[in-house]
This record gives structure tokens, sequence and C-alpha cells, in this order.
């Protein structure tokens, strides 16, 4: 049976794990841990090799130390895993918002086996991202560097005039007091609108770092977020002050 895209990401993601505390490991050890034929690991690892995160070698794979330091590759598996989670929320022919996150952007890599329509300010963007039947929709407008986001008078109005099932958002901060924060003003303006023609779901994306933390420019307050994803270095205290405001709050 055709395995789904969620066990095909935990178990890329579980890959990588092992590589990062290994640093390296062979296709048949990741084989025999993971409970999976070797032509999938290899199929797994040719992935994850095209993609950058790990360097491909004889029999398997290792750390890709000469990108990433220890903390630098932890984090990045963090992002990963939150990216694969949110994937997870992305529905057949449903309609997102997508902002200049980098994490969000990731999400739907992780969402290729379904077809949608992403509208973003993100010029990050590539068609290589998703399904070949998907559609990508960009706001228009100033181009703000060096995040390559698009923002203004254009962007706000066409989003104004938009209404998504889903917004996947990344920030610079995320507090029960003061809500989604960001460090641009132009930036906050556009999530504000992606977030406030949400119909469905708003799903935050954001590392332990910017959990309990406030940046300059308010997006939206506690009320609009319904799932917040981040990782286990996330303070335990903050999380449940967001349980408490009623935030559905998954950590990966």
């Amino acid at each position: 049976m055709r395995s789904s895209n969620q066990t095909i990401n935990q178990r890329r993601n579980r890959i990588m794990e092992l590589i990062a505390q290994h640093h390296d490991i062979s296709a048949n050890t990741l084989s025999e841990i993971l409970d999976v034929s070797p032509m999938t690991i290899r199929r797994d690892l040719n992935f994850l090799n095209q993609k950058g995160f790990i360097n491909r070698i004889h029999g398997g794979a290792k750390q890709k130390e000469s990108h990433f330091n220890n903390h630098s590759y932890s984090s990045r598996i963090n992002i990963e895993r939150i990216a694969m989670k949110a994937a997870e929320y992305i529905e057949e022919q449903s309609t997102i918002f997508l902002n200049s996150s980098s994490t969000a952007l990731l999400t739907i890599k992780y969402a290729q086996d379904k077809a949608f329509t992403v509208i973003t300010n993100n010029l990050k963007i590539d068609s290589d991202f998703i399904n070949p039947k998907s559609n990508i929709i960009l706001t228009g407008g100033e181009i703000r560097h060096p995040m390559n986001a698009l923002v203004g008078d254009i962007a706000n109005n066409t989003l104004n005039t938009i209404s998504a099932n889903y917004a996947i958002i990344g920030c610079s901060g995320i507090s029960t007091e003061k809500g989604i924060t960001t460090n641009n003003i132009h930036e906050a303006k556009v999530n504000q609108q992606m977030v406030s023609h949400t119909n469905d779901l708003v799903i935050v994306v954001a590392g332990h770092e910017k959990i309990g933390n406030d940046t300059n420019f308010i997006v939206c307050d506690i009320s609009f977020i319904d799932i917040l994803i981040t990782d286990t270095h996330a303070n335990p205290e903050e999380i449940d002050k967001f349980k408490d405001a009623g935030v559905k709050v998954i950590i990966v």
C-alpha cells in the first residue's frame, strides 16, 4: 500500500534526526531502525540530498558539516519538523495564504502530493515546490529586500479581495500578550490582511526562540490564532499560556 504524505514526512524527519545523532549512517542501518525496505531508504536519502539537507555517501548518508555547525543543523531540523507538521493541514483543492517566512514556504514542499492554490507575497516561491496541478498567485507590490517580500498598497489591496481556507504564517515573535509580531511595519500590514481573510485555520509556524518574545509591530492578537506549531525547546510556561488562551499547540 502506498505510504501517505504524513508517513513519508515523519520517516524523513526521523532519518535527519538519526543522521544528526550519528553524523554518518548506512542505508541498511536506517532500514533496520525504521523497519522499511532499503529501496525506500535510498529514495528518502536521495530526496533529502537533493533538497540540500544531507550529504549522500556510498551506502548511506552523513551530516552536512560543510554548511551547518551542530547548532544550526539542529535548528534546521526543527524548522523541517515544524514545516512537515504544518503540511499535514493542507487539504486537496484548498486555498492557502503564505507569508514571507522561510518556514511557511518550506511547508508547501511537504504537500507536493496535493493540488491547491497558494496566494503569497513571498518571491522565493518556486513552481518546483508544489504539485504541477497547483496554482501560485503573487500579491504584487513593492519588493522588500533582503526578504524578497512583496509589500505596500498593491499587495494589501490584492489580499483585501481574496479569502483563503488556511493561512500559514511565520513571525518574528509570538506571545499571549501581543499575539503575532514582526520587525517590519509593511509586512505586518500584509500579514494582517492574510489573517483577517482566512476562513478556516490560521496556523503559526515558529521556532522555540520566537515563543514568548515580542518585536516591534503587531500583526494580530492571540484570538485570531487557531494552531501554533513549534519545537520541543519552547518554554513550557509560555506554551501553557497559549493553551490557556485557547490556542491548539503542537510540539514537534
